[in-house]
């Protein structure tokens, strides 16, 4: 090797050590120092996991309502369908009051076990002898009358430490709310000689809702008592907090 070549060769290593090295070094450790500053630590990810994967509790009961409302399933269909058909025709309240009465008068009530609040398909309810808790008779009665084409929302009542759900049928303005107390007084009449008392709710569009609650042996009884409500519209997938 000529010391021309030579002299190449130490200016190279020179730079190498002097310059090369040490820029790679700094720049390790700018990406380095940048890295950890910039990376959350596990509590955060641990937090910003919470923030955007929690589902609030009346999120979950919507959830379970939805699902449990199977008004495609066979069991569901057919058990509202022979309701259906002892007032055949296109959708009428007396479809609705067939399904109520038999619901309200064949119910047996029995409650969730204590380590969980199980909200049961209308199917399984139907296919266990029409059995179950509030819950699973509100989603029962919902689904049956969706099922023959009505509209429904179940009501989740809270007073004190007590709890309470059932569902609501879809009436809308004056003129349909006149026909329902038409029907009813018409169907339960020898139960109420003085006429049979009728309770509704009205949403926030003035529509009406007639309460299909078991506290009476007719559509309309009176409503629970209660401190705050969470109004649930499964099919809507949406729900409406009041107080």
């Amino acid at each position: 090797m000529s010391k021309t070549d030579k002299h190449i060769v130490g200016i190279y290593k020179l730079l190498l050590h002097k310059v090369v090295i040490p820029l790679f070094v700094l720049l390790f450790i700018f990406v380095f120092v940048d890295k950890m500053i910039h990376t959350p630590s596990l509590d955060q990810l641990i937090q910003n996991n919470s923030t955007y994967s929690h589902t609030s509790p009346r999120d979950e009961k919507l959830t379970a309502y939805k699902k449990a409302m199977d008004v495609n399933h066979k069991t569901t269909r057919i058990y509202a369908l022979n309701l259906a058909k002892q007032n055949s025709g296109t959708y009428n309240y007396r479809q609705v009051f067939t399904i109520y009465d038999d619901l309200v008068n064949k119910w047996n009530y029995v409650n969730d076990p204590v380590s969980d609040d199980i909200i049961a398909p209308a199917s399984f309810s139907i296919e266990a002898g029409l059995v179950g808790d509030c819950d699973d008779y509100a989603v029962t009665m919902a689904t049956l009358i969706e099922c023959i084409g009505g509209k429904t929302r179940i009501i989740s009542a809270s007073k004190k430490k007590s709890g309470h759900a059932y569902a609501e049928l879809f009436v809308g303005g004056e003129q349909n709310k006149e026909e329902v107390l038409y029907i009813l007084n018409k169907r339960y009449i020898r139960n109420y000689p003085k006429g049979i008392p009728v309770h509704f709710s009205v949403d926030q569009n003035g529509s009406y809702w007639l309460n299909l609650d078991w506290t009476s042996k007719h559509p309309g009884g009176k409503y629970f008592e209660s401190d705050y409500e969470t109004v649930y519209y499964p099919s809507e997938n949406k729900f409406i907090y009041t107080e």
